[in-house]
């Protein structure tokens, strides 16, 4: 049980690891289009649409690399059952929980840059450049 125990742990950390730089690179995506917000925002968007805006393509990228993984989880699927003690890779719980953890790590990325950003005054942003 050694073993699996240290694989376990192994894809517990490049899990985690994982996580914190797809958030990372959220924020920085958000960051990269402030320009485009104060501009938005100078023609007479709302704040409240920008940053559903914002976040909705935050979410479009998530939900492309989830279909995407998940894609590539059932593909891969007897390799996992045999990883798996009496759990089909198929089980709705193991397809489920990783989305949901990935989407809640997009909201928690892109939504505090996004606050941020349409917070900014737009003649000041359009300045800056």
């Amino acid at each position: 049980m050694l073993r699996e125990r240290l694989l376990a742990t192994l894809s517990l950390f490049f899990a985690i690891v994982a996580l914190v730089l797809a958030a990372i690179g959220l924020n920085y995506s958000v960051t990269q289009q402030r320009r485009e917000i104060g501009i938005r925002m100078s023609l007479g968007a709302r704040s409240a649409h920008m940053v559903r805006h914002v976040t909705g393509g935050m979410f479009g990228m998530v939900c492309l690399g989830s279909a995407i993984g998940l894609a590539a989880g059932l593909v891969s699927g007897r390799f996992l059952e045999s990883l798996l003690f009496e759990v089909k890779a198929t089980d709705l719980g193991i397809v489920i929980v990783p989305i949901l953890t990935l989407l809640g790590a997009a909201l928690l990325a892109a939504l505090p840059p996004a606050i941020r950003a349409v917070q900014i005054d737009p003649a000041q942003t359009l300045r800056s450049d």
